[in-house]
């Protein structure tokens, strides 16, 4: 249909209409596109420094959150008991023991008993005092600075 009766040449055509609508849209075409364009710097400004932390320093921090039983045994491990004491306590085996311990270490950062123990009460008081987790007793001396036989 045409306004031709009236003098004037408007198509009211479906194809008319559609590039009406096309010219509506592409300002929000743009926009989207400016959207989409920021949103991708984000991404990548995301996925670099997720690719800056699985260097083994930041993997090192992901996992040095400890499970509940690993928990367990460290603050047991903190106050000087023996794996075998640690079993008992936790009802597990000498050698479960000995599996969370390789764990704790490897999460902690450390190699031995001592420094886990120290690790677990630094963590535990917040603060790197001198108080064995879980318990509020303060070591001694000799335990606190790793002399204790």
């Amino acid at each position: 249909m045409t306004a031709a009766d009236e003098g004037t040449e408007v198509s009211t055509t479906p194809d008319h209409e559609a590039r009406s609508r096309s010219d509506d849209l592409l300002p929000l075409l743009i926009s989207l596109d400016a959207t989409l364009t920021e949103m991708s710097g984000v991404l990548a400004r995301i996925s670099g420094q997720l690719e800056a932390c699985s260097a083994p320093a930041c993997a090192a921090k992901r996992e040095a959150r400890l499970s509940p039983q690993e928990m367990r045994v460290a603050r047991l491990l903190a106050e000087g008991h023996s794996n075998r004491v640690i079993a008992r306590r936790l009802s597990l085996s000498e050698n479960t023991v000995k599996a969370h311990l390789r764990v704790i270490y490897r999460k902690l950062g450390v190699a031995t008993r001592a420094g886990a123990a120290v690790a677990v009460v630094r963590q535990s008081s917040g603060t790197g005092s001198a108080t064995a987790p879980g318990t509020g007793l303060r070591l001694r001396a000799e335990e606190r600075d790793g002399s204790a036989s």
